[in-house]
């Protein structure tokens, strides 16, 4: 019903592209989606597309091209860059790269480096795995590690099996992500002034539907 949309940018999960569709579907006008991608090591935005119903078919919309101030490597195991196509992982060199981990030198000397392409440069390995397509877009394909995404949060798997495997009676774990559907709601209300759905943290509605 919200007639003053024209543009929506999402970023924070893998961006599925029957998702995409169903945002075009849902207005009566045209509405530009933009993908974009960038870890908080690295200044957020880093790589940015704009969704286009007719060529982005895959399962997930492809996160594009570096935005300005910065280069994306996909490199291999032996830190060489791979030709488009084969999978590599995700090396951010850019002006926003953060300095490393607070009080965390072995995880930053693991994660944060010296460009050896770009002089002065800082780069971050961002443990994302992706390839180049053929139309010199970057499409992501998941994690060369544990670590999951729900609602934006980071969370390291191997951190909860550990804590599991600290118990006395408890001998092995294995932990994974399962989205029970039955658990949603069918209908979820929303705010009929600024759309606020009501399972916000705290939301509370009035007896005309205002948050």
């Amino acid at each position: 019903a919200c007639r003053r949309i024209r543009k929506l940018i999402v970023g924070g999960e893998d961006f599925k592209t029957e998702l995409a569709r169903g945002i075009v579907a849902a207005f009566a006008h045209p509405v530009d989606i933009y993908n974009e991608y960038g870890p908080t090591e690295a200044v957020v935005g880093c790589m940015i597309h704009r969704y286009d119903p007719a060529t982005d078919t895959a399962p997930s919309v492809p996160i594009g091209t570096p935005a300005a101030n910065a280069r994306i490597y996909l490199l291999d195991q032996y830190d060489q860059p791979v030709p488009p196509g084969v999978l590599g992982e995700m090396v951010i060199s850019s002006d926003g790269v953060a300095r490393g981990y607070h009080n965390r030198p072995d995880l930053t000397a693991a994660r944060f480096g010296t460009d050896p392409f770009r002089d002065g440069a800082r780069t971050y390995r961002s443990g994302d795995i992706a390839r180049w397509g053929a139309d010199d877009r970057l499409v992501f394909l998941g994690r060369r590690d544990h670590q999951v995404k729900i609602r934006g949060a980071r969370i390291e798997l191997g951190e909860i099996e550990a804590a599991l495997l600290g118990h006395p009676q408890i001998e092995a774990a294995a932990v994974t992500v399962v989205e029970l559907a039955d658990n949603r709601p069918e209908e979820l209300q929303h705010c009929t002034v600024c759309g606020l759905p009501a399972n916000y943290p705290n939301a509370d509605f009035d007896e005309e539907g205002v948050c």
